[in-house]
């Protein structure tokens, strides 16, 4: 083994062992391949969790949204209709995520949806 692939095979440990402890990867791997598939695994998990999250706030706020009057829904001979009375839907809120092993606040923000973006006629 040449210097420069010793330094690379001790380089991909040392990346290993970090990705270990942070929890992204499983103890037990110890080849890149192994450990890229766990880091894509877990990406494609948070992704799912993160839509199911925005979907079920997006659909809480256009409840609260029709609640409080900013939608009108009205009976048609052809079905019912809804009207927006507003531009965009707002929001502020902060979020728990886990990255890893470790449990992280994502600090309050504000959020935005334009009517437009939900297919609305004007």
């Amino acid at each position: 083994m040449t210097t420069k692939a010793g330094h690379r095979v001790i380089g991909i440990r040392h990346a290993l062992k970090a990705f270990k402890d942070a929890g992204l990867v499983d103890d037990g791997h110890n080849f890149p391949e192994d450990a890229v598939k766990d880091v894509t695994v877990g990406t494609l998990r948070t992704a799912v969790s993160f839509y199911r999250i925005g979907a079920r706030r997006g659909a809480t706020e256009a409840f609260d949204a029709i609640l409080r009057g900013e939608f009108d829904v009205e009976e048609r001979d052809d079905g019912r209709v809804v009207k927006a009375n507003v531009d965009s839907l707002s929001w502020t809120r902060g979020l728990w995520v886990m990255v890893g092993n470790r449990r992280r606040r994502v600090k309050r923000r504000s959020y935005r949806l334009r009517i437009r973006e939900l297919g609305f006629d004007d």
